[in-house]
């Protein structure tokens, strides 16, 4: 795997117990990103400005769709809100919107969350072709990826938009073993950034 020494540092060694699968939109399909999509025009609304949206997943070595997370700029503050999607164990749930502290309150602050997007325009073909670019980075070593996390962020005087995002992967010939009632996976975090022109590149 290209860089691999690169991410062996942060290797984490995760025990997954039994569970049954999830209903929840994949964060890293193209299908799966549009009904995510879909979902943050409805809870939010597709004329929603926000200068900050990051999506989660439910869990490790997991793409199905946990958390969307907003941040915009509402009469002059800093706020957010949370829409947490339906699991085994939990129902859907759209959090009331919060202001931020005092402290994020200050004009440094604000002046940084001035960029505006709408939900409505995110462009999901963009997320794909950057994990796509992503995975082509760490090379042919790689036997499976799950998105982690995926941040969109508004830059505060040009609206241009840029991203960071993790990537939980699986390295070929590593596979996964059964200890005990336990199945037990080895697998590699990898984080990344995009600018605005799509160029991707490896972060710590």
């Amino acid at each position: 795997m290209k860089n691999l020494l690169k991410i062996t540092s942060i290797c984490l060694v995760f025990t997954l117990f039994s569970c049954g699968g999830s209903d929840a939109p994949q964060m890293n399909t193209k299908d799966g990103l549009e009904k995510i999509k879909t979902i943050a025009n409805e809870k939010f609304g597709s004329d929603m400005e926000v200068y900050s949206m990051t999506i989660y997943s439910q869990e490790d070595l997991n793409s199905s769709l946990g958390l969307v997370t907003i941040k915009y700029i509402k009469d002059g503050k800093r706020f957010s809100r949370m829409y947490s999607e339906k699991t085994e164990h939990t129902e859907a749930k759209l959090q009331d919107e919060k202001a931020d502290s005092d402290s994020f309150q200050k004009k440094m602050f604000l002046d940084k969350a001035q960029g505006k997007m709408k939900i409505g325009d995110i462009d999901t073909d963009k997320i794909i072709a950057n994990i796509d670019k992503a995975l082509t980075i760490m090379g042919d070593d790689v036997d499976t990826h799950q998105l982690r996390k995926y941040t969109l962020n508004v830059d505060p005087k040009t609206n241009a938009i840029t991203c960071d995002f993790e990537l939980h992967v699986t390295q070929k010939g590593e596979g996964t073993s059964i200890e005990g009632r336990n199945i037990v996976t080895n697998f590699y975090e990898a984080n990344f950034e995009a600018d605005a022109e799509g160029n991707v590149v490896m972060t710590d």
